[in-house]
């Protein structure tokens, strides 16, 4: 979908160049008709991030149709006029239902930032029902916290639990590889206590002064992370040897990458 964003996805700037466009001036009709289904299916299937590109594309057509027709001679059917119309409409309506549902809340509904839950997060089922798709009622949310530390560790997990439950748009189709991640996750939250909740004094209570780990601060350690080499080391690349040893070193290190960078194969090792 980066092709969307990028200055080469502009059907019209190269219309003219015949030999870069050998297509539309093969079958004009086919053009537009494959252009229309595509915009179509991006709009349909990722409404949320595209809507505003295919807007902008529909508009452009409904502009240049005029100005093709007369400068090239080329008639374009009512039919892929209509349809560019019609699907226009569509995606304009849609922009303002998502507008409509992303106003800011007036500062009156803001007590509730500070209130305590009308329920246990952890008697939530994961899985919305009707009744709570059909709601008219907004579901309880609170901001969170970023300013300060959090009040205890419930409030913790129910904020954040909230926020992923609730405050999420999720795409609802058959493959279940988008849900499962998320129904993991969820399913932990409800699982935490507060006696065994992990790393306390770091997440909950914002502690910025980070510990060596209890074996590091035993007499006689039988690895010593600190006499790891400078050189390749377990075939790690400099960025993932120093998570490596950032991880054996402290009670607390945050590890954090884009996909295939070696994030779980590195945890892998420190666990063993």
């Amino acid at each position: 979908m980066r092709l969307l964003r990028s200055p080469q996805f502009d059907v019209f700037t190269t219309l003219c160049d015949k030999k870069r466009n050998t297509y539309f001036w093969n079958n004009p009709d086919d053009f537009w008709k494959h252009l229309i289904c595509f915009a179509k299916i991006v709009q349909e299937l990722i409404p949320t991030g595209h809507c505003g590109i295919i807007q902008g594309l529909l508009k452009q057509m409904t502009v240049f149709f005029p100005l093709i027709e007369s400068t090239h001679s080329i008639s374009i059917t009512r039919k892929i006029k209509d349809q560019t119309e019609n699907l226009l409409t569509v995606v304009e309506k849609t922009i303002e239902d998502m507008a409509a549902q992303k106003k800011i809340v007036p500062p009156e509904h803001l007590d509730q930032a500070m209130a305590e839950p009308p329920d246990d997060f952890r008697q939530i089922e994961i899985v919305p029902c009707a009744q709570e798709i059909l709601s008219e009622v907004s579901p309880f949310l609170r901001p969170n916290i970023v300013d300060r530390p959090f009040s205890d560790i419930n409030q913790y997990l129910d904020i954040q639990f909230r926020y992923i439950d609730f405050d999420s748009d999720y795409l609802l189709m058959e493959s279940k590889i988008y849900f499962e991640p998320y129904n993991h996750v969820l399913r932990a939250l409800k699982q935490m206590r507060v006696d065994t909740f992990p790393m306390e004094k770091y997440i909950i209570k914002l502690e910025l002064d980070f510990h060596p780990p209890q074996y590091l601060r035993r007499a006689g350690p039988e690895f010593d992370p600190f006499e790891i080499p400078a050189r390749p080391f377990h075939n790690f690349n400099e960025s993932q040897l120093n998570a490596y040893k950032a991880a054996l070193t402290n009670e607390f290190a945050i590890i954090q990458g884009p996909p295939g960078t070696g994030k779980t194969y590195l945890g892998k090792d420190v666990l063993k």
